[in-house]
This record gives structure tokens, C-alpha cells and sequence, in this order.
């Protein structure tokens, strides 16, 4: 199926039709449900760059149509033109640097470290944020997480991620993102051994570690950006009390060796996004949506997103020796998927079905990882998975490989 072409003049006439204008600088709108749908779908039906960032395409869609109000021409091009406009304005204004206060489900030790990327960098406190971050009337709102103006709920460490970013919106989304990617890799680093867990009637989201209940957003000076407080929405207060501590030596050492591997990787900035996913989807105690998350990745990872559910059961199962077991394993899965999908039918072992699906995901990430630097996308690599697994037939390929490279040399 191609790519489905929005009707932009069509739009266009529906804006027209429910615009109000009020005065010079005022407008209203006669049907307020359609202008949030005809939003949604410009957000979707218009080309972005790829600089511009999630959180901030609602935002330009906005500040266009308020313009595109007062034009006398209410056509599909000027509509796109105006889109245009306030899309360079933004990408045009000058970045500066924020400060996003949150904290993480373990508590401070010794051997933590700050971290420092080219995207920005996480620094880690002992006990409470620096004095020079005023929260003023924001305190009031964070003492119902247990969390006073310096310090974040009990056994969670504080934490502050130093972001560059042109907006507020951008500078949260970006600075969450960054967020998502370090503890992405590490709960990839604690989650690969894990088969199973065991739990009393309550579930706890698999990955241990989490963020806190709120952000807050200032300058690196310390002035409050907005009187605003951001939520965590799978906000679990347990935290990992002493578990991270005691892992921290290996997890340090898979993140430079995933970090090394990530900057070999052709389709690096692919691959992050795949990272922030996998962290996100298993922050949940819904492990329904957990699971469901988890195929759509491992979809991504084998490249077959819009293929055959058979081609994506053949390519997970390119490294297990065993072909027969996983693909038993693995038509259960996909059965289960179905089900879930369309009829919502849930299992009471919902924790194995998600550990199972959990361990081919895992084990896929880490061969691209290990294969970092031999493919160029994750197109090619999804065909890689496409070859025959019969030595004699690939001993066969091998050499009539051979026989056309004399050919093509001579």
C-alpha cells in the first residue's frame, strides 16, 4: 500500500468553513470538536523536518492555522506555505540550555557516576537537589509525592538532566528522551538474564529502574522556566533499594560496550529509538500493553513491520539452534497476540507470556548489536535474517558468489 496523500485543499475549505474572525488578532472557531480533529490530521498529513520535534508539530500546527485565518486565499497551498513558515521560524530560534529535575527508583551510592553524551548530560545527588533551583509555589504541589522543594520521594535518587532545546515543550520531550535511552540501556543490561520473577498478587513493571513522579523545568541558573510540574503516569513507588548498587559494576560495563556498538552502528539514530521503546514499554505494571509493545519491537527489529506474521516468526528464530521448539514458542506468542488485539482476551500467566516474549526482543537487540558495523540499515539486516540455515545450501551460495566475482573481475 502507498503512502496515503492528505487532501489539503479539502482541509483547507473545512478550516474556512468554522473559522470565526472576531477582530484583527482574534479568532474562534464555530465547531470546537472538528478543529481538534482537523489538528490531529495536519499533524499526520504534513512533512515535517526531521529536526523539528515530536512535542512541538501540535504547536506549529496551532500557531499556522491562527494565521492562516486572516488569509483571504484559504487554499491547500497556502495552507502548507503558512505550515512552512512557522516550521523554519522555530527551527530558527536560538537553543538554550534547561535543567529538568526528576529523580530514579534507587538510591544515591558512591560509584555513580555523572554522565556526559554530545545530546547532554545526567548529574546525580547525594541527597537533594542544589540550592540555587527555587521551586517557590511549586512546593506545595510536590509534597503530595512525598517529594519536599530538595529532595524526591524516599529511595529515589535525585537526578538532573542538562538539555539544550529552542522551547519548553521541546526541552521536555528531548530531555525525557535522553532520560529513556540511558535507563533503556540500563534495564537491557539487568532485564537479558532474567527469565522470570516471581511476585505475591501485586505486579511491579519489569524494569527496576524507573523515574520519579514529577519533572520540573528550569534554566541552568536555577530560574524556574514555568510554574508547571510534568507527571510520570506509570509512577510505581517502589524503588530498587539495594539491587542496582550490587549490578552496577556489570551494568557499567555493558553500557560502553553497547555504547561502542551503537557508534559503529550505521542506523545508530534508528537504533536509539529503539532503545527509548524498549525502556518505555516495560515501565508499565499493565503487562497486556507491555506485551503488546514488545512485539511491535521486535516487528521493528526484523524488519517486518507490514510483512507476514510467518516472516517475522522466521527471522526471530535465525539464531536459535533449535527451530522446532521456538517456533512452537513462538506461534503460541503470536496466537496470543491476536487474541489480545482483538478480543482482549488476557491471561492470568501474563508474566510468562511477557518474559517469552521478552527473551526473543532481548536477544534480538543484542545481535544487532553484535553485528554493529556489518549492515548498513535494518532493512539489510532483516534480509541477512532471510538466509537459508542449511550449511550445504549457503556453502552452495558461497561459491557460486565466488564464481561470479571471477567472472565480473576478468
Amino acid at each position: 500500500m502507498g503512502k496515503y496523500q492528505f487532501n489539503f485543499d479539502y482541509i483547507a475549505r473545512k478550516l474556512d468553513e468554522i473559522i470565526e474572525v472576531k477582530d484583527e488578532k482574534k479568532i474562534a472557531f464555530k465547531e470546537i470538536f472538528l478543529i481538534n480533529d482537523l489538528e490531529a490530521i495536519l499533524e499526520s498529513a504534513y512533512d515535517f523536518k526531521s529536526e523539528t520535534s515530536e512535542a512541538q508539530k501540535s504547536f506549529i500546527i496551532e500557531e499556522a492555522i491562527k494565521v492562516f485565518a486572516f488569509k483571504p486565499n484559504k487554499n491547500g497551498r497556502q495552507l502548507k506555505s503558512q505550515i512552512r513558515k512557522i516550521e523554519n521560524n522555530f527551527l530558527l530560534r536560538p537553543l538554550q540550555k534547561f535543567s529538568i529535575l526528576t529523580s530514579l527508583s534507587f538510591p544515591y551510592f558512591d560509584q555513580l557516576r555523572n554522565l556526559r553524551y554530545s545530546s547532554g548530560s545526567v548529574n546525580f545527588y547525594k541527597s537533594c537537589y542544589p540550592r540555587k533551583y527555587k521551586f517557590g509555589a511549586l512546593s506545595d504541589e510536590l509534597s503530595q509525592y512525598s517529594q519536599s522543594r530538595t529532595t524526591p520521594p524516599p529511595g529515589y535518587v535525585p537526578t538532573i538532566v542538562n538539555i539544550t532545546a529552542r522551547t519548553t515543550i521541546e526541552a521536555i520531550e528531548k530531555g525525557l528522551e535522553f532520560l529513556d535511552l540511558i535507563r533503556g540501556i540500563w534495564n537491557y543490561s539487568i532485564n537479558f538474564p532474567t527469565t522470570a520473577r516471581i511476585h505475591f498478587g501485586h505486579r511491579d513493571p519489569i524494569n527496576e529502574i524507573r523515574t520519579g513522579p514529577t519533572f520540573t523545568l528550569f534554566l541552568t541558573d536555577g530560574k524556574l522556566v514555568a510554574p508547571q510540574i510534568w507527571y510520570e503516569v506509570n509512577y510505581v513507588e517502589k524503588s530498587s533499594t539495594w539491587g542496582f548498587q550490587h549490578k552496577w559494576e556489570k551494568i557499567y560495563k555493558d553500557s560502553i560496550w553497547i555504547r561502542n556498538a551503537l557508534n559503529k552502528m550505521p542506523y545508530r539514530d534508528h537504533f536509539l529509538k529503539i532503545f527509548i521503546r524498549y525502556s518505555k514499554a516495560l515501565d508499565t505494571n499493565d503487562y497486556e500493553t507491555a506485551y503488546l509493545k514488545l512485539w511491535s519491537l521486535l516487528e521493528l527489529l526484523t524488519d517486518t513491520k507490514n510483512a507476514k506474521y510467518d516472516d517475522t516468526i522466521s527471522r526471530a528464530l535465525f539464531f536459535y539452534n533449535d527451530d522446532n521448539l521456538g517456533r512452537e514458542i513462538m506461534e503460541h506468542l503470536r496466537i496470543f497476540r491476536n487474541k489480545l488485539v482483538h478480543t482482549g482476551e488476557a491471561k492470568n500467566e501474563m508474566d510468562s507470556m511477557l518474559f517469552q516474549i521478552k527473551r526473543f526482543v532481548e536477544r534480538m537487540i543484542w545481535y544487532h548489536l553484535k553485528f554493529s558495523g556489518r549492515f548498513k540499515t535494518i532493512e539489510e539486516f532483516g534480509n541477512f535474517l532471510d538466509l537459508s540455515k542449511n550449511k550445504g545450501i549457503l556453502e552452495k551460495e558461497i561459491e557460486l558468489r565466488k564464481e561470479a566475482l571471477n567472472f565480473l573481475n576478468k
